[in-house]
C-alpha cells in the first residue's frame, strides 16, 4: 500500500472576501477574466501597481489584503484523517463528472459527501482535549484512475458561500463566497489481512477533504437558507477544471440551514 497526501497552501485569493467595497472594486480591476479570484501573479501586480513597482513578502501581502470579510476556522488534515472524513461524510450531496479531465471515452467522476464532527479532538499543538463542531466536506474521486489522480489533479479548493452565491451589494461584481484549500490523498489497493491469510483488496482511494468550523460557516450563510459550494481543480498542466453536481456547469451542492444547526438543538 502506498500513501501520497498533499497539502496545498493558498494561491487564490476571492475577491467578495476582502474586507471593504474599495477593495473588491479596486481587485476586480486585475481579474481579467472574470473569475471571481486573483490569482498569485495578479494580486503581486496589484501590489506592485500601489506600492511603486516593490516586490512583497508574504507579511507585505498579509497586510495589503487586511482581514477577510469571512473568517473561517479550518483543520489542515493528515492522512488518517482524510481517511476518518469516509465514516464522518454520511450525508449524500450528489454525484458528479469531469468532463475537462475526459481522455477518450473515459470520463472521471465520482461522488460528494458532507458530515459532521462533534466532540473531543486531541490538540497537538497544545498537547489537550478540544471540544469541536466541524463540518466535513469530502469528494471522492472513485472514478478515477489512481495514475491520472495523481498526475493530473494538482489541487482543490473548495468554494463556499450562502446559498445561491447572492451578491453582498447592488455594485457587487460577484456572489458572495469564501475558499478553502482542500488535502488530497491517493493510497493504492493493498491486500487485506485475514485468520488464514489475505481475504480480498481494499479499494484504491483518491480523495478530498477539509474540516471547517460548523459556527463559522453558519455565520457566513446569514439569513440564508443555507449554503451553496463547488470544487475548482488546477491540473498540472494549469488548466482549471470544476467539479458541480451532476457533472452541469454551475450547478452547486448545497449545505441546508438545518444541517448548520447548533449542537444539541432539534
Amino acid at each position: 500500500m502506498v500513501s501520497n497526501v498533499r497539502n496545498n497552501p493558498p494561491n487564490t485569493f476571492p475577491i467578495a472576501n476582502l474586507a471593504t467595497k474599495k477593495k473588491e472594486a479596486a481587485a476586480a480591476n486585475y481579474d481579467v477574466e472574470g473569475k471571481g479570484y486573483l490569482t498569485y501573479d495578479q494580486l503581486i501586480a496589484w501590489f506592485q501597481t500601489e506600492n511603486e513597482g516593490r516586490l512583497p513578502n508574504l507579511s507585505d501581502l498579509a497586510k495589503f489584503l487586511g482581514k477577510p470579510q469571512h473568517e473561517l476556522a479550518v483543520d489542515y488534515l493528515n492522512g488518517w484523517e482524510i481517511l476518518q472524513s469516509q465514516w464522518l461524510a454520511g450525508s449524500w450531496k450528489g454525484d458528479f463528472h469531469v468532463d475537462a479531465l475526459r481522455d477518450g471515452d473515459y470520463t472521471p467522476a465520482g461522488n460528494v459527501r458532507i458530515g459532521r464532527e462533534i466532540g473531543p479532538q486531541f490538540d497537538p499543538v497544545n498537547n489537550r482535549q478540544v471540544e469541536v463542531d466541524q463540518l466535513v466536506f469530502l469528494v471522492d474521486f472513485n472514478l478515477i484512475k489512481l495514475a491520472d489522480f495523481d498526475a493530473k489533479v494538482k489541487s482543490a479548493t473548495l468554494v463556499i458561500g450562502p446559498a445561491g452565491f447572492p451578491k453582498e451589494h447592488n455594485k457587487a461584481k460577484y456572489g458572495e463566497a469564501v475558499e478553502v484549500p482542500m488535502t488530497l490523498l491517493s493510497e493504492s489497493s493493498s491486500p487485506i489481512p485475514g485468520r488464514y491469510g489475505p481475504q480480498g483488496w481494499s479499494p484504491e482511494k483518491k480523495l478530498a477533504a477539509a474540516q471547517i468550523d460548523t459556527g463559522d460557516l453558519a455565520k457566513l450563510a446569514g439569513a440564508a437558507p443555507g449554503l451553496s459550494f463547488y470544487i475548482r481543480l488546477e491540473t498540472h498542466d494549469n488548466r482549471v477544471a470544476f467539479v458541480n453536481k451532476d457533472g452541469q456547469p454551475f450547478q452547486n451542492f448545497d449545505v441546508s440551514a438545518d444541517e448548520l444547526r447548533p449542537a444539541g438543538q432539534p
